[in-house]
């Protein structure tokens, strides 16, 4: 397996009405399964209610999972990329956090694939002698 992957993520600013409560911010948590992004917000977390969607879409592709204040990418591609935004409504109001998230796979890991792919339409075809 290879383990090369370059990840950016953007905390981008948040405009907010409210005096009440602090701007939110999204933050990295590492975990061994997945990658996890937080919606950090000064207020209870069970008593707001989170929406997590992504810029481009009316819902978040496959691959990815919102629970609560938390967003699991389960898939570490490229093809997830994009502007990820948590909505947070509580008894204040409704506030927003944003990050931009990018991820460079490996040139070696598309080769691998690529070689792989061959490889198994060449087993394929070919019949083994007995």
């Amino acid at each position: 397996m290879f383990v090369c992957r370059l990840l950016h993520f953007v905390l981008l600013p948040v405009i907010y009405s409210s005096m009440h409560q602090a701007v939110p911010v999204v933050v990295p948590v590492t975990t061994e399964t997945a990658e996890v992004y937080e919606c950090v917000h000064s207020s209870d977390p069970t008593a707001a209610n989170y929406t997590w969607y992504r810029q481009d879409r009316p819902s978040l592709p496959e691959g990815i999972k919102a629970e609560g204040n938390r967003l699991h990418f389960m898939q570490s591609t490229s093809d997830l990329n994009g502007l990820y935004i948590c909505s947070i409504t509580n008894e204040y109001g409704t506030f927003v956090a944003s990050f931009y998230r990018e991820v460079q796979d490996c040139p070696l890991r598309r080769i691998f694939k690529k070689v792989s792919a061959m490889w198994m339409l060449l087993m394929q075809t070919q019949s083994l002698p007995s």
